[in-house]
């Protein structure tokens, strides 16, 4: 596979791609693309189409501005797992699917380690969107290790004032998230985000 990389060069972007190449060699998981091109730049974004991928994260990413080395790593490994997957869903649906295989993987404290400083660092808009989206990572956790995922859970309502009753029945299909159910999670995610 043939990795190309498309950055300006600083400390900080340097760090990312000495992480990227680390994760990517010890990647367990079989990327099934010729071309693999990895971008730091105002959007994160990760996408394939036939045997070309492309994963694009944002230079404005805490772990990219803190230098947040394991931060970065769980990040990354997420990303190449998303790819393994080879997902078509909207991106919150995919990351409880790749979040759910990581935990069954062993990477359960690295992705509580990710998912609680991004929401501890992230803006929280009182909109469906962004509640939704805080949200993503105590369902990940759901069923999985409960201890993680009540206490995510308890965060989220701490930083959100407003509720949005709209979401629970989405949050429980996510919850229970499967090959058999994923249309149904599809169409009820894409009622509530209308």
């Amino acid at each position: 596979m043939k990795v190309v990389k498309k950055f300006d060069r600083d400390k900080r972007t340097e760090l990312v791609s000495r992480i990227f190449d680390e994760v990517l060699m010890k990647n367990d998981y079989p990327l099934p693309f010729n071309r693999l091109e990895f971008h730091i730049r105002d959007f994160d974004v990760t996408s394939f189409e036939e045997d070309k991928a492309l994963i694009c994260l944002s230079y404005n990413n805490p772990f990219i501005l803190e230098m947040d080395e394991r931060g970065l790593a769980i990040l990354v490994r997420h990303e190449l797992f998303r790819l393994t997957l080879r997902l078509t869903s909207p991106r919150l649906i995919e990351d409880v699917i790749v979040g759910k295989e990581l935990i069954k993987r062993g990477f359960g404290d690295e992705l509580f380690y990710m998912y609680y400083n991004l929401l501890m660092k992230s803006k929280h808009e009182e909109k469906v969107h962004s509640f939704v989206r805080a949200n993503i990572p105590w369902i990940i956790f759901s069923g999985l290790d409960d201890y993680n995922s009540k206490f995510l859970k308890e965060l989220v309502s701490k930083l959100y004032k407003r509720k949005f009753p709209e979401t629970k029945k989405l949050f429980l299909v996510l919850c229970k998230l499967s090959e058999t159910n994923i249309r149904g999670a599809l169409r009820e995610f894409e009622s509530v985000m209308a």
